[in-house]
């Protein structure tokens, strides 16, 4: 399958699901919104990093809260880890780049309390390229990025293994395998 079909096919999918999630998003506000003493805060600032969550919430789903009455502020941040860093300090209102993993992972290791307000699919892991259009012709000894979060870093890892290009020892937790869980280096 080729590498441009998979992105074209996530961009599919993950476009449904932000307007599926928009609607429960947009009642998630309205319902806090009206709990808050009746009082509805019309300004909801974004955190935004780059990635396919963040284009299509900004494509899709904004607008849809502009339409309500709402003014969106986008505070961009260079990484996800920031957007989580200050909404957990109460700087920005609500971030949507992450899936549940991730999120338990840094409040874990941050003693953060973010919650979900809408859950929002998790897209299937790929390999990427913009030089290769199948695994075929990626060489041996080819460099690979892996995400520096942990839970993306093990879905990676696991797709790698997948691919046939490493192999996990055997004992090795998917949920949390990293760089020191690589038994073999294959490709």
């Amino acid at each position: 399958m080729k590498i441009c079909f998979i992105r074209q096919k996530l961009f599919k999918y993950l476009s449904l699901a932000f307007i599926v999630c928009s609607v429960f998003f947009i009642n998630a506000c309205n319902d806090s919104s009206k709990q808050a003493n009746n009082q509805t805060k019309k300004e909801i600032s974004m955190g935004v990093s780059p990635g396919p969550y963040n284009d299509l919430f900004k494509d899709a789903v904004k607008p849809i809260l502009e339409s309500e009455g709402y003014k969106v502020k986008l505070v961009n941040f260079p990484h996800l880890l920031e957007s989580d860093v200050a909404l957990s300090e109460g700087s920005i209102d609500l971030t949507v780049a992450q899936h549940t993993a991730y999120m338990d992972v840094f409040n874990s290791q941050r003693k953060a309390n973010l919650k979900p307000v809408v859950h929002v699919p998790s897209v299937p892991a790929a390999i990427f390229s913009n030089k290769y259009t199948s695994l075929q012709q990626v060489f041996a000894g080819a460099k690979v990025a892996i995400p520096q979060d942990a839970s993306n870093a093990a879905r990676s890892y696991n797709l790698l293994e997948k691919a046939g290009w490493i192999k996990l020892k055997e004992n090795a937790n998917p949920i949390i395998v990293s760089k020191n869980d690589i038994a073999q280096n294959i490709a």
